[in-house]
């Protein structure tokens, strides 16, 4: 109901079955609807086609007889009531077809006089012999139109390209995939095997009475810090612990570097573990490189049982310089394993001193500092080199 009666017409305009019913170009119907578009009160659709007209009913035509059959019927038993048959058609005969005239042969070569030489300007001349040609009539015979010199062409024959199957390919590529994956997995458990029976033979030296060294890489001492710690049984667990101080580099690996640094500051490792670890690991390789990182490491973890043992490990190591964070140590520890591994390491210092006057008096000073009893015992201790 809302949209104008002449949008209607304009749109069954352009629907009309004939071509020479609907709008030229696209141009006349914009025009169109431009024009009736300006109407400012246009006559609304009501929305409902108009019903259609009765038509009343057709007169029945008289009926015609039918046409004379053209059919042939063979058998006269099949032939309706009434049948007649067709007369029968004669074929006109074919006209003959002319001759064509016959054409001039193709001139004759000349030949030299008696008696000359031949020449390859007047000996025989080799003529390819003229082909007729023949064209096809409406009733099917041929016949000549014309002589037509016989031509001899040739064809190159070229190497066809075979269109290489895409499926071919991802086959091929995928097999070159699978050994290689194959090729990789074997060298790789070829090493790991080559790998265990040296691990094997390093831990049957390092269990041998009289092994003082066992050369190995880098990686191989890696190896045998890890196992220290998920070893299965205490033999290997103490057969690994004897290789790590037993190894010595052969190649340009710092092992002792690699082992404090793997002892102190991995999280990968049971407390227990790494006590064992500082105490017959890097207990049995101490050197003076070591203790930095050692007093370090001791100082700041919570881990008690390791710090004491990192104590421990470098009493034998440590002088005069280091005293001071021992006597620092007893004062202010509070974990007694700890206290007591200071207090045994500044008593060690003090008995092996050459200016043990000097380290006494740093105890007196600590002494008057303290009110606490067990402190001024163990500053006592240390005084006294007990």
């Amino acid at each position: 109901a809302d949209i104008p009666l002449w949008a209607c017409d304009w749109i069954m305009w352009q629907l009309n079955r004939q071509p020479s019913d609907r709008p030229a170009s696209a141009r006349e119907t914009l025009q169109v609807f431009l024009q009736n578009d300006k109407n400012p009160n246009p006559t609304m659709s009501l929305g409902r086609a108009t019903p259609p007209k009765p038509t009343p009913p057709r007169a029945h035509l008289p009926s015609r007889p039918a046409p004379p059959s053209t059919r042939k019927i063979v058998d006269p038993r099949m032939a309706p009531p009434g049948y007649v048959p067709p007369p029968e058609s004669v074929e006109p005969e074919p006209e003959p077809i002319p001759e064509p005239p016959q054409t001039a042969t193709a001139p004759q070569p000349l030949l030299p006089p008696e008696g000359s030489k031949p020449s390859i300007h007047s000996g025989p001349l080799l003529v390819a012999e003229p082909a007729l040609a023949q064209t096809a009539t409406a009733t099917g015979q041929f016949h000549q139109t014309g002589r037509v010199m016989a031509t001899k062409s040739m064809t190159v024959a070229r190497p066809k390209k075979t269109p290489v199957s895409g499926i071919k390919i991802a086959i091929a590529v995928g097999l070159v995939i699978i050994m290689g994956v194959l090729g990789f997995m074997l060298f790789k458990q070829i090493k790991a095997s080559k790998s265990s029976m040296r691990y094997s033979e390093v831990l049957a030296l390092a269990a041998a009475q009289g092994t003082t060294e066992i050369p190995m890489t880098g990686p191989e001492f890696a190896h045998f810090i890890e196992l220290s710690g998920s070893a299965d049984t205490e033999s290997t667990r103490e057969a690994a612990m004897n290789a790590i101080a037993f190894a010595k580099p052969s190649d340009a690996s710092d092992f002792d570097a690699t082992l404090t640094e793997y002892a102190t500051k991995t999280d990968q490792i049971l407390p227990e573990d790494r006590a064992a670890l500082i105490r017959k690991g890097l207990g049995r390789r101490m050197k003076i490189s070591m203790v930095q990182p050692l007093l370090d490491f001791a100082r700041s973890t919570k881990d008690f049982g390791s710090a004491a043992a990192a104590i421990e490990v470098i009493r034998p190591v440590v002088g005069n310089a280091e005293f001071p964070i021992f006597l620092d140590l007893v004062q202010f520890e509070k974990n007694p394993e700890v206290h007591k591994a200071a207090e045994d390491t500044a008593v060690a210092i003090v008995k092996r001193s050459t200016s043990r006057g000097d380290l006494t008096s740093q105890v007196d000073k600590a002494i008057k500092a303290t009110t606490d009893a067990k402190v001024r015992e163990s500053l006592k201790r240390m005084k006294s080199g007990q």
